[in-house]
């Protein structure tokens, strides 16, 4: 199986196939090309689209990667507020339990809710870096190693 393109359009279509409609003169078949490797690129930093004749290398917005990022990092956080803590379903409802009046709660609500800025607080700092050109951007796996380590 590989892919093949008609303008704009992909398809996979497997390569004893395509030999069989060429040989049999299949006039369909002259229609479809192999379609290209994709050229080289950073897949943190840039999207890259078929454009029905060539490969298209584009950077992805700032905000998208943004948007990604945060919804990654939150998605993190709520994923460690649940571990181990059934009544506790994201970050939010974790800071629900700040000032409960059982001791073990409380205790648990406030680290993960001073962990959870701490969290965000590193991202602002990395992201200034990153805009003021002092670092590249990390991959989403160093950003996510980079970020202060949750509560034990």
């Amino acid at each position: 199986m590989s892919l093949y393109y008609r303008g704009t359009e992909i398809r996979e279509i497997d390569d004893a196939l395509y030999a069989a409609w060429v040989a049999a003169g299949n006039p369909k078949a002259a229609d479809w090309q192999p379609l290209p490797a994709q050229p080289a690129h950073d897949k943190n930093t840039h999207a890259v689209r078929w454009d029905g004749a060539q490969w298209v290398v584009e950077a992805i917005p700032i905000e998208q990667m943004q948007a990604q990022v945060g919804a990654a990092v939150q998605s993190m956080i709520d994923a460690v507020c649940t571990s181990g803590v059934p009544y506790f379903r994201d970050i939010f409802s974790a800071r629900g339990y700040v000032n409960d009046p059982n001791p073990a709660y409380h205790a648990r609500a406030v680290a993960l809710r001073d962990w959870s800025s701490s969290v965000w607080t590193a991202l602002d700092e990395i992201q200034a870096d990153v805009m003021a050109g002092n670092r590249p951007p990390p991959t989403l796996p160093e950003l996510l190693e980079e970020l202060p380590q949750p509560p034990a």
